[in-house]
């Protein structure tokens, strides 16, 4: 009894510490000799900022929790009035949010995902080669992180490279193949999310970011022409890095049996498809064709209305709640109609925590600015770099911020490098716009360690030790490293294709 007591008296002690550790290092930054060039406001802020950050990387009062504080943090510190930060929370990033998140419950709950994963890993042209075995389950789970939350699609990819192992009786470390599965599981869904604004938090949060900063509107289309080949690209690139860093073993260099029994079963048990499955992906369907020619049709139409309606967030939030007047079939006991989503399903699946999370990301870009902090970094390192090139300082920074996510949370990356590099796009002639989302898309990729993202967390602890945790940090280090490189030069490359109005920015 007497060491459970000291265990609880030691989590205690242990908490307290962490709570105190944010004002503790607010209060250490507040009390330094105030650098020159940096306003009153902006030593505040960035004190805030620190506190915030401090315990986002703890987690006490997880990441959405966090989220709401910076609001009354930023307000106690005198940054910002609360009514001036709490204003963030609202407009069409929150349209986005709840249109998407209730498509996507949508076809998570109809079984959809889970029938598409089993489906193609069962294909005849998986055959039993090894190397198209690894393709076809990496990009199975990559694609449908483009439109799919990355959490359950780790998890699920994750149990059926164990359920591989099992079906052909091998243990941990026997073999390279079922190792890199496991990796790639979670790997794979952290990079697809880069394929599209529904891929992750951190690609909506960029597109608030642009809009307050940049004062630019990004389209689905827009994300999706850069997003979408660097995710292809950068799946390819982990297949690669991975073979070569775990090569196959003697037994799966030429044959490797696919477990179809158990893809079969899988498949059995999910029944026939439902009318559930049909709407969410009709209406999914519908959403991305109007994402995507929304713009082109309100223009030719010529009524302004429709303009509103065919925008990103219109087109999600419209999608989203047709869902409570679409029928998907009738309930034989009382005779009434029921419909593809209701309102307890919409409250399971409504993204409150990626709202808020939103917020504690718009709060504190929106108080660094108000102290002119992002302004002032800028000057700092603008006077340093002298004449370097402006692509270069971009690649250095998109690399910087994609090693720092393996590190810190992403959303104070986001936070503290999206400003600073709109600005010296401005100042150094590179897209700041391209640039901006360059940061959100390497944010999306923490894939080192399970402090880096969730999916590389339910992916370890769901390898059953067929993969370690050095192995997902060897391999996430250098996938990380070429994933900078591939969406720098995505950007870099299709940026003056997707945003050809931008360079006028430069003169604001």
């Amino acid at each position: 009894m007497s060491n459970a007591v000291s265990a609880t008296k030691r989590s205690l002690q242990s908490q307290i510490l962490k709570i105190l550790s944010g004002p503790l290092l607010c209060l250490l930054i507040l009390i330094l000799p105030q650098p020159e060039g940096l306003p009153d406001t902006g030593m505040r802020a960035i004190a805030g900022t620190a506190w915030i950050v401090a315990w986002w990387m703890l987690d006490i009062f997880s990441l959405a929790g966090t989220g709401l504080l910076s609001i009354a943090i930023y307000t106690v510190l005198g940054v910002a009035a609360p009514l001036a930060l709490f204003k963030n929370f609202g407009g069409s990033m929150i349209m986005i949010i709840l249109g998407s998140t209730l498509l996507i419950g949508a076809w998570t709950e109809s079984g959809f995902i889970q029938r598409y994963a089993y489906w193609c890993m069962s294909r005849p042209i998986v055959g039993n080669n090894p190397a198209r075995f690894l393709i076809i389950f990496g990009l199975s789970c990559g694609l449908l992180s483009v439109v799919v939350p990355n959490i359950p699609l780790a998890v699920l990819f994750t149990a059926i490279a164990v359920a591989t192992a099992d079906g052909l009786d091998i243990r941990p470390g026997q073999s390279n193949l079922i190792r890199v599965m496991c990796m790639v599981a979670g790997m794979a869904s952290c990079y697809g999310g880069i394929g599209s604004p529904l891929g992750g938090a951190p690609n909506l949060i960029t597109i608030g970011y642009v809009d307050k900063f940049a004062h630019y509107q990004i389209e689905f289309w827009q994300w999706t022409l850069i997003g979408l080949p660097a995710a292809v690209l950068c799946l390819f690139a982990l297949f690669f890095i991975a073979r070569l860093l775990f090569p196959a073993t003697d037994r799966e260099k030429d044959s490797l049996p696919v477990p179809r029994a158990y893809l079969t079963r899988k498949l059995e048990e999910l029944g026939p498809v439902s009318s559930y499955e049909h709407i969410a992906v009709v209406v999914m369907l519908a959403a991305l064709f109007f994402w995507i020619a929304g713009p082109t049709i309100a223009d030719a139409s010529g009524i302004p209305a429709l303009k509103g309606a065919l925008s990103v967030p219109g087109v999600a939030f419209l999608a989203g709640v047709a869902l409570f007047v679409i029928p998907r079939g009738i309930d034989r006991e009382s005779g009434r109609l029921v419909f593809a989503m209701n309102w307890a399903q919409a409250q399971k699946n409504i993204g409150w925590s990626i709202m808020c999370m939103l917020l504690g990301g718009l709060v504190i870009g929106d108080a660094l600015q108000t102290g002119g902090v992002d302004k002032w970094l800028s000057d700092i390192l603008k006077d340093l770099l002298g004449n370097v090139s402006g692509t270069l300082v971009w690649f250095v920074i998109v690399l910087i911020s994609a090693l720092l996510s393996q590190l810190v949370n992403n959303l104070a990356v986001m936070a503290v490098f999206t400003p600073i590099v709109i600005n010296l796009g401005c100042a150094f002639g590179f897209n700041p716009v391209a640039a901006a989302l360059s940061i959100g898309m390497v944010s999306n990729i923490g894939v080192m360690f399970p402090f880096s993202s969730t999916p590389i967390a339910v992916s370890i602890s769901g390898a059953m030790g067929h993969a370690s945790m050095q192995d997902y940090a060897k391999l996430g280090l250098f996938i990380c490293i070429a994933g900078a490189i591939i969406v720098f030069g995505c950007c870099w490359l299709l940026g003056p294709i997707a945003f050809p109005d931008v360079p006028s920015l430069s003169t604001r």
